[in-house]
């Protein structure tokens, strides 16, 4: 029996793909549904926010912002140039956690699950879907993985690959089509 459901998101298609599939879960068991975004601030990059962009997330203001303080961070900044712009990009990587998950929580509100939570974290993506997973006692971890090259998977590990392996409950794993 399927009661708590928890999905990964981060703004990209495999993860849209995994809330479809998370809320069509908490539909059929009735289950209550978490939905989580985990920030890693650095390695928050240009491509991610221009993904939230370009699926509504963030607002086109909010990246230029972005943009131009990415600039700034040449090799002449000063050290507490540099310390601003950490904890700007720290601020940015919650607000963008935030705004992917009130976006999956306006997409389950057409679903019929019991209860929807929402949880923003900030680390490592592995350990704090692991660690909502244990704290909530949830049944499923559905995540979304886009097929990266081998040689980059060899090195770095997926997400993906580390949940599944380590947590205490089922998972499932929407793995995106390779474009070719």
């Amino acid at each position: 029996m399927v009661e708590r459901v928890l999905v990964a998101v981060d703004g990209t298609k495999a993860s849209s793909t995994a809330l479809q599939i998370a809320c069509a879960l908490a539909d059929s068991y009735e289950a209550n549904l978490g939905l989580l975004c985990v920030m890693e601030p650095d390695k928050i990059s240009d491509a991610l926010i221009e993904g939230a962009v370009a699926e509504g997330i963030l607002q086109r203001q909010t990246y230029d912002i972005w943009y131009h303080s990415a600039l700034d961070s040449t090799a002449g900044v000063a050290i507490s140039q540099q310390a601003q712009r950490a904890e700007y990009v720290a601020r940015l990587a919650t607000i963008v956690a935030e705004n992917i998950v009130a976006h999956a929580e306006a997409f389950s509100k057409n679903s019929a699950a019991k209860a929807v939570k929402t949880f923003v974290r900030a680390g490592d993506v592995a350990d704090e879907i692991l660690a909502v997973a244990k704290e909530n006692d949830v049944d499923i971890i559905v995540m979304g993985h886009d097929q990266r090259g081998r040689l980059e998977a060899l090195i770095e590990g997926s997400v993906a690959d580390q949940v599944s392996r380590n947590a205490s409950c089922a998972c499932l794993v929407y793995c995106l089509p390779k474009q070719d």
